[in-house]
């Protein structure tokens, strides 16, 4: 349990860094400023047209999700009543020697 639990603060750690990272346009600022003014205009380009088709999708996005949450209820309520069938219990042969 003890492990479990140091995994889980490391993994938490790692995440919480990896979030921190400062960006612009989705690059990391290190690279940023490496950047030519036309790549950095080309990176904003791209970033902005991926934001539009990210607005554009949201729709069918959010249905796909609405979806994929009715499918998982689904299947566990299939399963639920799977594992809830218990058939019922036939008594035993008797025995060859009686």
């Amino acid at each position: 349990m003890k492990v479990l639990f140091k995994l889980f603060i490391v993994f938490f750690v790692v995440c919480f860094i990896v979030a921190c990272e400062q960006t612009m346009f989705g690059v990391p600022i290190e690279q940023w400023n490496t950047l030519s003014k036309v790549q950095q205009q080309e990176v904003i380009r791209g970033y902005n047209q991926r934001k539009q088709i990210e607005k554009q999708n949201e729709p069918i996005m959010s249905a796909i999700g609405a979806t994929e949450g009715i499918v998982r209820q689904q299947q566990y309520l299939d399963r639920s009543r799977h594992h809830h069938y218990r058939p019922t219990p036939r008594p035993f042969p008797p025995h060859p020697h009686f």
